[in-house]
């Protein structure tokens, strides 16, 4: 066989079986079959919320202590679970948005079940459903901030904007939780 035809039947067998030639990385696949098994044994977020009794199992925190946490370096994962448009107009610094009504598994299942998290939304309903969630998902050490972002602009605690930058509004959902907000310009 001269080599013309060794390559054409090396490259038939590799993409005519719609198969491709690539580097094994062991992590991903790993971390994918665990993403795949999770998914399939876990409820999604909306069948968990309709089960959700409403009682917090996962632990508060206070604005100040997660900003003293925060201030001493501890490695932790900040989520918030509000839509996009409240997020673009503040947050915590460093939080990831994870959502309510768009969450899926995708969103957390890199993250590491060991290390902490705290969840925020705007007055605390979503996050407390959502900490429960990740708690009933198997991270061992979840907490839900403490008034959320109302209560952490009224510790007056910093927020940024999109751009990183500082800011005082705080985007509050509905009118109705203006009184709720002491420190800040609200935005609904």
């Amino acid at each position: 066989m001269n080599c013309r035809k060794i390559i054409f039947a090396l490259l038939f067998c590799c993409f005519g079986a719609g198969l491709q030639a690539q580097p094994v990385d062991n992590q991903s696949t790993a971390n994918n079959t665990k993403a795949a098994q999770a998914s399939t044994v876990l409820p999604n977020l909306v069948e968990f919320a309709a089960t959700h009794k409403g009682e917090l199992s996962a632990a508060l925190i206070e604005p100040k202590d997660l900003m003293q946490r925060l201030a001493k370096g501890e490695r932790l994962y900040i989520l918030d679970a509000r839509d996009e448009r409240e997020y673009r107009i503040s947050r915590i610094k460093g939080a990831r948005r994870v959502g309510y009504a768009d969450f899926s598994t995708e969103q957390i299942w890199m993250l590491r079940r060991n290390v902490p998290v705290v969840v925020y939304c705007t007055a605390g309903e979503r996050s407390g459903i959502l900490a429960d969630y990740l708690l009933f998902s198997g991270f061992n050490n979840v907490s839900v901030l403490a008034g959320a972002i109302i209560g952490w602009s009224n510790a007056q605690q910093p927020l940024v904007d999109a751009k990183n930058l500082r800011t005082t509004q705080v985007h509050i959902l509905t009118k109705e939780n203006n009184s709720l907000l002491k420190k800040g310009k609200a935005v609904w």
